[in-house]
């Protein structure tokens, strides 16, 4: 099967290809932003538009490099799949695959914000945010194939649904009215802080902004800073 050829080279030359990726940004958006008048440091590497770009690949890459440390490191296997043999909510109840689309929901609206931070057109963040999270998504799940957990396509869709959860936000704003939150009860005798093994202290929020969706004459009753949250 062709999966069996997967092996290191494949792996490093995906990782390549990633790097590849993120480093290309640097070119095509060049003539794709609009940077304030007010900032002096255009022209050097201190500008917006250059920490952005920065902040966005570390941002992505730092994480790669967490699953490294944490799941990967000195346990390459061949190429193999994984499914959960009771379906999608044997493990954990779901919440890993809750976690999974939480993982890439962020990571595309970060790379968004911080881009359009740095001066970025919507139209060239929205695409490179979309881009560099899905393919982190997917190569997230191909360096699983290559170690003890094993690629499954249920955790890819879940990471892709984020993505697309992000994706239409931006592009209909009525659904930025539904956030998506997390927060972490970390116990303290845990002595290794490895998040993505505490699945019981997760906890994830799906939030209403009220006010932008009650009718004019009762809005102004409902307190500004208060949203109902699952």
């Amino acid at each position: 099967m062709i999966f069996r050829l997967l092996n290191k080279h494949a792996a490093r030359n995906l990782l390549l290809f990633y790097f590849s990726l993120i480093s290309t940004q640097n070119y095509f958006a060049q003539d794709s932003t609009s940077v304030n008048a007010a900032d002096t440091l255009t022209s050097s590497f201190w500008s917006r538009k250059n920490l952005s770009k920065v902040s966005a690949a570390g941002f992505s890459l730092g994480i790669l490099g967490y699953a490294y440390g944490v799941w990967w490191k000195n346990d390459y296997r061949s190429f193999h799949f994984f499914n959960e043999p009771q379906g999608v909510f044997d493990a954990h109840l779901g919440i890993d695959k809750v976690g999974h689309f939480y993982t890439s929901y962020l990571m595309f609206r970060s790379i968004h914000d911080i881009l359009r931070w740095g001066g970025h057109m919507n139209e060239t963040a929205f695409w490179w945010a979309t881009g560099v999270s899905a393919f982190h998504a997917f190569a997230i799940e191909v360096g699983d194939g290559l170690s003890k957990y094993g690629f499954d396509y249920e955790d890819l869709i879940a990471n892709w649904s984020g993505v697309g959860y992000g994706m239409l936000q931006k592009e209909v704003p009525f659904f930025e009215n539904f956030q998506f939150k997390w927060s972490l009860y970390y116990p303290m005798n845990k002595h290794a802080f490895k998040v993505n093994d505490l699945y019981d202290y997760h906890i994830y929020f799906l939030s209403a902004k009220i006010n932008n969706l009650l009718p004019d004459g009762i809005e102004k009753y409902w307190p500004d800073f208060l949203q109902l949250a699952f």
